[in-house]
């Protein structure tokens, strides 16, 4: 079973949409299963893995057990690391270039 990560912030209205650094979008009330590549982006931004990093947290209960089975080395992946979600917008950057050409 893969981590679960539920939200309930109770100062925010049901449905909100909350974005937590590495791990995307999840709806406050709600949750959402993490994948192995989410819980890899939370650790090598975070330097922590997702449970350990919400362990303390009351708006965000973390359950299940992680994929990602072993992190890595911070210091291994620092240099050549690059977060999905800057992948994406260096993608959408490219593809606007193309677009203009």
């Amino acid at each position: 079973m893969a981590l679960k990560i539920s939200a309930d912030l109770k100062h925010m209205p049901k449905g909100t949409q909350l974005e937590i650094a590495g791990l995307g979008l999840v709806e406050n009330g709600g949750s959402a299963t993490l994948t192995e590549e989410q819980e890899l982006d939370y650790y090598l931004r975070n330097g922590v893995t997702v449970k350990d990093g919400l362990k303390d947290s009351e708006d965000f209960k973390v359950d299940g057990t992680p994929e990602l089975k072993s992190p890595p080395d911070l210091e291994s992946v620092s240099d050549t690391y690059t977060p999905a979600a800057e992948e994406e917008k260096d993608e959408a950057v490219e593809e606007k270039k193309e677009v203009k050409s």
